[in-house]
């Protein structure tokens, strides 16, 4: 059998195999396969404000550029990937009396740690992003200067 036909009838599964097998390798490793056995959401939220396609760091080791999409309103903030990127990570919301945060300082930028009351990951977003976030859940007051 000619190999480029091999080939081709192989790449496929192989591919969506190797996919599905990344996408949950980065939920279990960057955490957020942990948050969403106590986070997952029932559905979407009554957005006050929203934010598409923002970068944020979740745990040690996993950095989401440009894929994460965040809603708030008054109970909470919600957290989603991109449709296809949603393999392993379902959507999350998590309740703002979850929810604690702290300036951070790194090299190049500042930063705010989310820390979860019920979970071991962190979340970081960039300081502006994240003042945008708490001002529009009526929380900047959690976000003090570093």
């Amino acid at each position: 059998m000619d190999p480029a036909i091999v080939f081709l009838f192989l790449f496929p599964p192989l591919f969506v195999a190797v996919w599905f097998l990344s996408l949950h390798f980065i939920a279990a490793v960057g955490g957020w396969r942990e948050l969403a056995r106590v986070y997952a959401a029932a559905g979407p939220i009554a957005a006050a404000a929203e934010w598409r396609n923002r970068g944020a760091r979740l745990g040690f080791a996993t950095k989401y550029n440009g894929c994460v999409n965040i809603a708030v309103n008054s109970m909470g903030m919600q957290l989603s990937l991109w449709r296809i990127l949603r393999i392993g990570h379902p959507p999350l919301f998590i309740p703002w009396s979850d929810i604690r945060t702290e300036p951070v300082r790194r090299m190049f930028a500042d930063y705010v740690r989310f820390s979860f009351a019920r979970a071991a990951p962190t979340l970081l977003l960039r300081r502006g992003l994240a003042e945008e976030v708490l001002l529009a859940s009526h929380r900047i007051a959690a976000a003090p200067r570093p």
